[in-house]
Parts: C-alpha cells; sequence; structure tokens
C-alpha cells in the first residue's frame, strides 16, 4: 500500500501509563502518516483500550504528549439509540460530528442510503432490532457519511462475519489510498494490510 509522506496524522511521545500499581507501557512512540494503518495487538487487559482513548484525546496520559489530527473513535460498545432507525442514527451523526479534511485527505462523504446499501442495512430499521453484527456496521457507516482524516477504532471487527469483515477491510484499503489513516486493535488480525504494533515491547 503506497502512503503519502506530506500529512502525519498523530505523533505520541514517551507515553507512558498506570493502572492502579502496575505499569501498561512505558517511553511509548507512536507515530502514522496519511495512508498508513496500525494494529494495536496486545493481550486482554494491556492496554490497548487504555492507548486508543489516550491517543484519540479522552484520557491524559500519565506521562508523554500526543499530537493528532481530525479523527474518528469507535468504542468497543456501539453508540446507538435504540429508538431511532439506521437512517435516523446516521443523519443524527451528521448533525453533531462535522467532517473535516487535510490537504492530504478530502474524500467525498458517501451519502446515508449509499453507505447503508454498502453494508447490506435496512433505512428504517431501529437501531434497537439490530443484530450485534449490524449493530456494528452502522457504527462503522458512520465514518462514510462523516469524512475524517484518521481513524481510531475498538475491535472494529467483533460480532462481524467473514462476508462483512471483507467490507470493512476494503473499506479500510478505499480510506488509505484516499490518504486517511488507520489505528485500531483487533485479536484475530482481520486485515492483513496493517502493521503490528506490539504493546508488550513497552512494558
Amino acid at each position: 500500500m503506497p502512503r503519502a509522506k506530506q500529512t502525519s496524522f498523530i505523533e505520541a511521545r514517551s507515553i507512558g501509563q498506570a493502572r492502579g500499581e502496575g505499569l501498561l507501557f512505558k517511553e511509548l512512540d507512536l507515530s502514522l502518516q496519511a495512508g498508513g494503518a496500525l494494529r494495536i495487538v496486545g493481550e486482554n487487559g494491556s492496554g490497548k483500550t487504555t492507548l486508543l482513548k489516550i491517543l484519540c484525546g479522552l484520557l491524559q496520559p500519565d506521562a508523554g504528549r500526543v499530537k493528532v489530527t481530525a479523527r474518528h473513535f469507535l468504542g468497543h460498545k456501539n453508540a446507538l439509540a435504540e429508538e431511532l432507525t439506521v437512517e435516523e442514527m446516521l443523519g443524527w451523526y451528521q448533525c453533531v460530528l462535522p467532517a473535516a479534511s487535510c490537504a492530504d485527505f478530502a474524500p467525498a462523504a458517501l451519502t446515508i442510503n449509499e453507505a447503508t446499501t454498502r453494508f447490506g442495512l435496512t433505512p428504517d430499521l431501529p437501531c434497537g432490532k439490530l443484530s450485534a453484527g449490524q449493530a456494528k456496521l452502522c457504527c462503522l457507516a458512520k465514518l462514510l457519511v462523516i469524512p475524517r482524516p484518521l481513524w481510531i477504532l475498538d475491535e472494529p471487527f467483533v460480532a462481524l462475519a467473514p462476508p462483512r469483515q471483507e467490507i470493512v477491510c476494503t473499506m479500510f484499503d478505499q480510506h488509505r489510498r484516499a490518504g486517511g489513516g488507520i489505528i485500531y486493535s483487533d485479536h484475530s488480525d482481520c486485515y492483513p494490510n496493517a502493521d503490528a504494533f506490539i504493546l508488550a515491547e513497552f512494558r
């Protein structure tokens, strides 16, 4: 996958974080250029989710600093209102989350209909009636209707069957070709085109 060198989406330097009396990681350096993808690798409880939250600004690290550009963060849990339909949920996201671009990333947003069609979602189905896999795809569809350069994703492949995992892999490739970047966690190595970032090396 070719990578542009003009834009650095994120720079983390000397990051350290403890949990209780234990150390999750220390002296952690991480950067991602336009077109790049990093898969955060670690055992359960090793600090993957904590690191992702630090990288997107939801948590302050105990040590070090992070500089990050406009990003989307999708947590492990799906943030969906059960009473809203898929179409209404994505429309709500469009109202409250502005799109963002940069010099190397300015793709056109998909319409809600285009995004739901790509993922095989029924627009007028209430989110409360979605299966676990459909709910995950609804959250991922937000990335397509509200373009931002950097995606920070916690377990984006959870609950997805292999055919749907392939759709997400294609989506990752397209985002990178458009000049975007991705940092995500995944136990199963579903997307083979990413570089592995091993948390255990920073203990």
